[in-house]
């Protein structure tokens, strides 16, 4: 099996300390201004409105780029694999994603200092204040991925998925019967 490249420590780190000092008021405006001052360059613009930007971030995992979510009204997301894609199902790459996971929560705490929040699960996610919303790293089925989230943005997330387990726990409970 190909090994799975992560960015190193010292690079989460860097990208961590730049998006975390960031000031955003999340308007598509700052897009040219976001990209200049990360050094990233604009790859895709959004098509239409509430579509995220892609920008070429440099860096040498999966594909090297970046969504740019700059929604206005004080929402978006900035989304930056951390890792290559692992084998969906594997025991090795859920060996690799966790060990990439903790590498990159290490990196972000080492620079930005204690997370905020930690959710354990099927799909961790640390959360960590950042100055224009929250930076939070998440372990997906494929990727681990560094954000910087706004906190309007994040809080109708966190919304959204506690209703849909509460529909799950309502499915499961009907299924009882």
């Amino acid at each position: 099996m190909p090994q799975q490249h992560v960015l190193t420590p010292e690079q989460i780190s860097e990208l961590a300390t730049r998006l975390a000092g960031l000031r955003l008021s999340w308007s598509l405006a700052e897009l040219g201004r976001l990209t200049d001052e990360l050094g990233w360059t604009v790859e895709a613009p959004p098509r239409h409105e509430g579509d995220a930007a892609i920008a070429r971030t440099g860096l040498a995992v999966f594909d090297g780029l970046a969504s740019v979510a700059l929604f206005g009204d004080g929402e978006g997301e900035i989304v930056v694999k951390v890792s290559d894609p692992a084998d969906k199902g594997t025991v090795t790459a859920t060996e690799v994603n966790r060990d990439a996971f903790a590498t990159a929560v290490r990196a972000v705490t080492d620079v930005v200092g204690e997370a905020v929040d930690r959710r354990p699960g099927e799909d961790p996610e640390v959360r960590w204040p950042a100055t224009s919303g929250t930076l939070r790293v998440t372990q997906g089925l494929y990727f681990v991925e560094l954000a910087l989230v706004s906190e309007k943005y994040l809080r109708r997330r966190d919304e959204a998925l506690e209703l849909s387990f509460e529909d799950e726990d309502d499915e499961a409970a009907g299924d009882a019967w």
